[in-house]
């Protein structure tokens, strides 16, 4: 039986020390729509934002929505799933990753789609773009290959070697928001890989 094709983006699953999901609240950005399991990055000015390969920096990657947000809600504190260690199941675009189950094991991937969505269940649609398989060796600039491939996911009826395969990733680094000196503390970033 043939993968069903239904890209849905980062979608949360227990990880490996077998910890649920956590997430916390951020200021989203003004009039921007954000997809649920939509990949998303803090800008300059601290705010969330959907993340895009124009901005940049391996490091913006947070983590994915946990809830969709329409561009009109006045309300802009979001929920995201922001833990570093946070594994998602994704699906993959294409069937270019076939070539033996493991060797795009432990590789980076771009993404497609990445600030795409169904506009009426606000739903991501970012896929693995399987045709960017190649190991980064001493880092890319052209391109940020925000995601490794961890394993193969165990979901029931899943055939790695065909199209629309899915799989357990996780970003490659990840820029965590935290608060110092308690409630209302200033805000400090941190870098987990």
């Amino acid at each position: 039986m043939a993968n069903i094709d239904h890209p849905m983006g980062f979608v949360p699953i227990t990880n490996e020390s077998g910890t649920a999901p956590k997430i916390h609240y951020y200021t989203a950005a003004s009039s921007e729509t954000f997809y649920q399991y939509e990949p998303v990055a803090l800008n300059t000015d601290g705010l969330l934002t959907a993340y895009t390969d124009a901005l940049g920096i391996l490091g913006t990657v947070i983590g994915s929505i946990a809830q969709p947000l329409s561009s009109t809600a006045t309300d802009r504190l979001v929920a995201v799933y922001d833990d570093p260690d946070q594994e998602y199941e994704m699906q993959v675009d294409d069937n270019s990753l076939i070539g033996g189950v493991t060797d795009y094991l432990g590789r980076l991937f771009d993404l497609v789609n990445i600030t795409s969505g169904n506009a009426t269940t606000l739903q991501s649609t970012c896929e693995i773009d399987g045709s960017s398989g190649a190991q980064i060796v001493g880092g890319n600039a052209a391109t940020l290959y925000p995601v490794r491939i961890e394993r193969v996911s165990r979901e029931i009826g899943n055939d790695p070697t065909a199209a629309n395969a899915n799989y357990v990733v996780r970003f490659i680094q990840a820029v965590m928001l935290r608060r110092s000196g308690g409630v209302g503390g200033s805000a400090v970033l941190q870098q987990g890989v």
